[in-house]
């Protein structure tokens, strides 16, 4: 079986309501390669998140929905073809007050016909600082792999938390909404990127 992963997350990973998980890959694969990760997180004894990713080269993964101040252990575990080996663990300790979390779009299909799309989101915690801006990041994804963040918009009136979107016919898109307050811009945690796909229009012929 595989040896452990060694957790590199440092402060700077560690935010009031989130956190970036970073590690290395095993210095033994047990004589097979990785083919995936575990990430499991635990509050007082009690597992709170469990993860699993299922490409072996992503190293971090950003995770959302903690308290502030509060202690968390996080555990990162490999697998090989054959067997899953033993997990390296990490105390940390989430901030008092930061950034923003990301907020939460919901009502958004996962496919749809239309060229145009509405993103509607909920207000997020704003640990500990009132919120001064939202901002709307896309990005394509092509052949299953995500390009790099375009902004959208950044929106000052906070009680605005909509915004149409223009879509190329086609395409799949990846949307997130930021939240900034004094602290910074919140984390695009991972939880919080969704997916649509544009399907292609066709004609029928008589």
């Amino acid at each position: 079986k595989p040896s452990s992963p060694t957790i590199i997350s440092s402060s700077g990973d560690i935010r009031a309501t989130s956190l970036t998980v970073k590690w290395t890959p095993p210095a033994d694969d047990g004589g097979s390669p990785i083919t995936a990760y575990r990430l499991v997180i635990l509050k007082g004894g009690s597992e709170i998140k469990n993860v699993n990713i299922t490409d072996p080269c992503t190293t971090s993964l950003s995770v959302g929905d903690l308290e502030r101040d509060t202690e968390y252990i996080v555990k990162v575990f490999a697998r090989n073809a054959v067997f899953e080996g033993p997990a390296r663990q990490k105390e940390i300790k989430t901030k008092y007050a930061g950034v923003p979390a990301a907020a939460e779009i919901y009502d958004l299909p996962s496919e749809i016909k239309e060229d145009t799309i509405t993103l509607k989101w909920r207000e997020p915690q704003n640990n500990g600082k009132v919120i001064t801006l939202y901002t709307v990041y896309q990005r394509i994804v092509t052949d299953g792999k995500p390009g790099e963040w375009t902004r959208l918009k950044t929106i000052t009136d906070i009680s605005v938390r909509e915004l149409k979107v223009k879509l190329k016919k086609g395409k799949v898109y990846e949307f997130v909404v930021t939240a900034t307050n004094e602290l910074g811009e919140s984390f695009k945690e991972d939880g919080k990127i969704k997916r649509v796909k544009t399907l292609e229009g066709y004609t029928v012929l008589s």
